[in-house]
């Protein structure tokens, strides 16, 4: 059985950096709220660990797993959706995402 191309070359990093290359052309920083993030692990790899913009990326997870080694430009928030939520002001991020998120809920 041959494999699609697309299915072949699936990165969840790639997806996620072409993504915000839509969403943030024109410009220069982002803030992201990524929900459900665990470790972050997806902006430490692939693209978007050589991402060309300035990124603040704002990680909330009920069990962050991280232990301390958070990378300069992450903040950490463990908490759950959408309780947590209401410590961040209203309009703090350029873009909100659940990547990879769905298949964990019941």
């Amino acid at each position: 059985m041959q494999l699609s191309n697309s299915i072949r070359h699936y990165s969840p990093q790639l997806m996620l950096a072409e993504s915000l290359r839509r969403l943030t052309a024109g410009t220069r920083a982002t803030t992201v709220l990524d929900i459900g993030s665990s470790s972050g692990s997806m902006w430490r790899a692939g693209p978007l660990q050589t991402w060309g913009k300035q990124l603040k990326i704002t990680l909330l997870d009920p069990v962050i797993k991280t232990a301390g080694k958070n990378p300069q430009n992450f903040d950490v928030i463990q908490g759950a959706a959408p309780e947590a939520l209401t410590s961040l002001g209203a309009g703090s991020f350029d873009v909100v995402i659940a990547f990879d998120l769905i298949e964990h809920m019941s």
